[in-house]
Protein backbone atom coordinates (compact mmCIF):
# COMPACT_ATOMS: atom_id res chain seq x y z
CA UNK A 1 0.00 0.00 0.00
CA UNK A 2 2.78 2.60 0.74
CA UNK A 3 4.44 2.06 -2.71
CA UNK A 4 1.33 2.51 -4.35
CA UNK A 5 0.56 5.81 -2.30
CA UNK A 6 4.43 7.09 -2.89
CA UNK A 7 4.40 6.31 -6.49
CA UNK A 8 1.85 8.98 -8.04
CA UNK A 9 3.43 11.62 -5.43
CA UNK A 10 6.74 10.84 -6.96
CA UNK A 11 5.81 11.16 -10.06
CA UNK A 12 3.35 14.68 -9.78
CA UNK A 13 7.21 15.98 -8.00
CA UNK A 14 9.09 15.11 -10.90
CA UNK A 15 6.48 16.76 -13.26
CA UNK A 16 6.72 19.98 -11.47
CA UNK A 17 10.61 19.62 -11.50
CA UNK A 18 10.55 19.34 -15.97
CA UNK A 19 8.12 21.99 -15.78
CA UNK A 20 10.43 24.26 -13.75
CA UNK A 21 13.45 23.16 -15.89
CA UNK A 22 11.94 24.02 -19.03
CA UNK A 23 10.49 27.16 -17.99
CA UNK A 24 13.93 28.53 -16.32
CA UNK A 25 15.66 27.18 -20.14
CA UNK A 26 12.94 29.33 -21.65
CA UNK A 27 13.57 32.44 -19.88
CA UNK A 28 17.05 32.54 -20.46
CA UNK A 29 16.56 32.46 -24.17
CA UNK A 30 14.55 35.70 -24.30
CA UNK A 31 16.89 38.75 -24.02
CA UNK A 32 16.91 41.38 -20.96
CA UNK A 33 14.50 44.74 -22.11
CA UNK A 34 18.05 46.26 -21.93
CA UNK A 35 18.88 44.33 -24.31
CA UNK A 36 15.91 44.31 -26.89
CA UNK A 37 15.87 48.34 -26.37
CA UNK A 38 19.29 48.11 -27.48
CA UNK A 39 18.85 46.13 -30.57
CA UNK A 40 16.24 48.20 -31.56
CA UNK A 41 17.92 51.04 -31.34
CA UNK A 42 20.69 50.29 -33.50
CA UNK A 43 18.17 48.57 -36.30
CA UNK A 44 15.98 52.15 -35.85
CA UNK A 45 19.06 54.77 -36.15
CA UNK A 46 18.55 56.53 -39.62
CA UNK A 47 21.30 59.00 -40.05
CA UNK A 48 20.11 62.97 -40.23
CA UNK A 49 22.67 64.39 -42.75
CA UNK A 50 23.34 67.89 -42.04
CA UNK A 51 27.07 68.60 -43.06
CA UNK A 52 28.47 72.29 -43.03
CA UNK A 53 29.99 73.73 -45.38
CA UNK A 54 32.94 75.99 -44.21
CA UNK A 55 36.28 77.48 -45.17
CA UNK A 56 38.43 76.83 -48.33
CA UNK A 57 36.14 74.09 -49.66
CA UNK A 58 35.27 71.52 -47.01
CA UNK A 59 32.68 70.33 -44.87
CA UNK A 60 32.28 69.00 -41.42
CA UNK A 61 30.35 66.55 -40.12
CA UNK A 62 31.15 67.37 -35.82
CA UNK A 63 34.31 67.69 -34.27
CA UNK A 64 35.13 63.76 -33.38
CA UNK A 65 35.04 62.09 -36.18
CA UNK A 66 34.40 63.78 -39.53
CA UNK A 67 32.73 60.83 -40.74
CA UNK A 68 29.24 59.24 -40.90
CA UNK A 69 28.46 55.58 -40.08
CA UNK A 70 25.46 54.58 -40.77
CA UNK A 71 24.35 51.23 -39.69
CA UNK A 72 22.68 48.14 -41.07
CA UNK A 73 22.40 45.37 -38.63
CA UNK A 74 22.54 41.92 -40.41
CA UNK A 75 23.64 42.96 -43.83
CA UNK A 76 26.57 41.81 -44.69
CA UNK A 77 29.37 44.10 -46.16
CA UNK A 78 28.70 42.32 -49.87
CA UNK A 79 25.01 42.90 -49.84
CA UNK A 80 25.28 46.80 -48.84
CA UNK A 81 28.51 47.17 -51.37
CA UNK A 82 26.02 45.66 -54.08
CA UNK A 83 22.97 47.80 -53.37
CA UNK A 84 25.11 50.85 -53.07
CA UNK A 85 25.92 49.99 -56.90
CA UNK A 86 22.57 49.43 -58.21
CA UNK A 87 21.54 53.01 -55.74
CA UNK A 88 24.60 54.59 -58.09
CA UNK A 89 23.15 53.59 -60.84
CA UNK A 90 19.88 55.09 -60.26
CA UNK A 91 21.63 58.19 -59.74
CA UNK A 92 24.23 59.23 -62.16
CA UNK A 93 24.01 58.44 -66.17
CA UNK A 94 26.94 56.83 -66.75
CA UNK A 95 27.84 55.26 -62.92
CA UNK A 96 30.33 52.91 -64.51
CA UNK A 97 32.42 56.26 -65.84
CA UNK A 98 32.44 58.37 -61.97
CA UNK A 99 33.23 54.90 -59.67
CA UNK A 100 36.42 53.55 -58.76
CA UNK A 101 35.33 50.14 -56.94
CA UNK A 102 37.30 47.61 -54.49
CA UNK A 103 34.93 44.64 -54.46
CA UNK A 104 33.03 44.14 -51.07
CA UNK A 105 35.40 47.22 -49.69
CA UNK A 106 34.80 50.67 -51.04
CA UNK A 107 33.06 52.81 -53.61
CA UNK A 108 34.62 56.32 -54.80
CA UNK A 109 32.86 58.62 -56.07
CA UNK A 110 34.10 61.18 -59.14
CA UNK A 111 31.47 63.37 -60.79
CA UNK A 112 30.19 66.89 -61.25
CA UNK A 113 27.22 68.32 -60.89
CA UNK A 114 26.42 71.25 -64.01
CA UNK A 115 23.92 72.91 -62.50
CA UNK A 116 24.27 73.31 -58.67
CA UNK A 117 22.90 76.71 -58.93
CA UNK A 118 22.03 79.30 -61.43
CA UNK A 119 21.98 83.30 -61.25
CA UNK A 120 21.18 85.87 -63.63
CA UNK A 121 23.36 89.16 -63.92
CA UNK A 122 23.99 91.76 -65.93
CA UNK A 123 25.28 90.26 -68.97
CA UNK A 124 23.48 87.01 -68.78
CA UNK A 125 23.26 83.59 -66.37
CA UNK A 126 25.40 81.98 -64.79
CA UNK A 127 25.66 78.64 -63.89
CA UNK A 128 27.46 76.77 -61.20
CA UNK A 129 29.69 73.73 -61.90
CA UNK A 130 30.84 71.72 -58.98
CA UNK A 131 33.15 68.93 -59.48
CA UNK A 132 33.92 66.50 -56.06
CA UNK A 133 34.49 62.91 -54.94
CA UNK A 134 32.87 60.96 -52.26
CA UNK A 135 34.20 57.94 -50.86
CA UNK A 136 32.38 55.33 -49.14
CA UNK A 137 33.33 51.62 -47.50
CA UNK A 138 32.08 48.38 -45.97
CA UNK A 139 31.94 46.20 -43.46
CA UNK A 140 29.57 43.92 -42.39
CA UNK A 141 26.58 46.04 -40.87
CA UNK A 142 27.74 49.44 -41.71
CA UNK A 143 28.95 51.87 -44.49
CA UNK A 144 31.44 54.28 -43.79
CA UNK A 145 30.14 57.61 -46.11
CA UNK A 146 33.05 60.59 -45.83
CA UNK A 147 32.41 64.36 -46.68
CA UNK A 148 33.07 65.02 -50.27
CA UNK A 149 35.89 66.72 -51.37
CA UNK A 150 35.48 69.43 -53.46
CA UNK A 151 38.14 69.51 -56.43
CA UNK A 152 36.66 72.81 -58.54
CA UNK A 153 34.14 75.10 -58.75
CA UNK A 154 33.51 77.04 -62.40
CA UNK A 155 31.44 79.55 -63.42
CA UNK A 156 29.93 78.55 -66.91
CA UNK A 157 28.06 82.22 -67.86
CA UNK A 158 26.18 82.37 -70.44
CA UNK A 159 26.25 86.06 -72.65
CA UNK A 160 23.06 87.67 -73.17
CA UNK A 161 24.06 89.43 -75.80
CA UNK A 162 26.10 86.44 -77.94
CA UNK A 163 25.86 82.48 -78.18
CA UNK A 164 28.97 82.52 -76.95
CA UNK A 165 30.04 80.76 -73.37
CA UNK A 166 32.74 81.58 -70.48
CA UNK A 167 34.32 79.63 -67.81
CA UNK A 168 36.24 80.66 -64.71
CA UNK A 169 37.60 78.81 -62.01
CA UNK A 170 36.84 79.56 -58.41
CA UNK A 171 39.37 79.53 -56.35
CA UNK A 172 38.40 77.46 -53.16
CA UNK A 173 41.50 78.14 -50.90
CA UNK A 174 39.78 81.26 -50.08
CA UNK A 175 37.24 81.47 -47.06
CA UNK A 176 33.65 80.65 -47.51
CA UNK A 177 32.95 84.75 -47.23
CA UNK A 178 34.99 85.21 -50.46
CA UNK A 179 33.26 82.17 -52.04
CA UNK A 180 29.54 83.92 -50.83
CA UNK A 181 30.94 87.58 -52.04
CA UNK A 182 31.63 85.98 -55.55
CA UNK A 183 29.00 83.47 -55.74
CA UNK A 184 25.32 84.56 -53.56
CA UNK A 185 24.12 81.73 -51.56
CA UNK A 186 26.85 79.36 -52.75
CA UNK A 187 27.52 77.70 -49.16
CA UNK A 188 23.82 77.14 -48.41
CA UNK A 189 22.94 75.40 -52.02
CA UNK A 190 26.03 73.24 -52.12
CA UNK A 191 25.18 71.92 -48.18
CA UNK A 192 21.80 71.31 -49.50
CA UNK A 193 22.66 69.00 -52.68
CA UNK A 194 25.11 67.33 -50.75
CA UNK A 195 23.07 66.60 -47.70
CA UNK A 196 19.88 65.37 -50.21
CA UNK A 197 22.44 63.56 -52.11
CA UNK A 198 23.78 61.51 -48.84
CA UNK A 199 20.46 60.91 -47.94
CA UNK A 200 19.42 59.60 -51.69
CA UNK A 201 22.57 57.03 -51.56
CA UNK A 202 22.18 55.83 -48.24
CA UNK A 203 18.36 55.45 -48.03
CA UNK A 204 17.23 55.53 -51.13
CA UNK A 205 13.39 56.49 -51.91
CA UNK A 206 12.76 54.49 -49.09
CA UNK A 207 9.62 52.19 -49.93
CA UNK A 208 9.16 53.34 -53.17
CA UNK A 209 12.40 51.57 -54.30
CA UNK A 210 11.03 48.06 -53.19
CA UNK A 211 6.82 48.92 -54.67
CA UNK A 212 7.65 47.90 -58.62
Amino acid sequence: MKTKVLLPILMFTMSITDVNAQTQSSASKVPTQKETTSQVQIKDVKVDFRMKFVDEGKFVIDSINNYYVIPFVGISAHQLYMDQLARIASIYVSPDRVTEKVEDKAIVINAAESKLMSYLGVTGRTDIIVKYRIEMQFKDGKIRLNPPSISKVIKNISNAFSSGHSFEDVNLNNSLSAIEFNIPGFGKNIEEYFNFLFEKLIYGNGKQDDDW
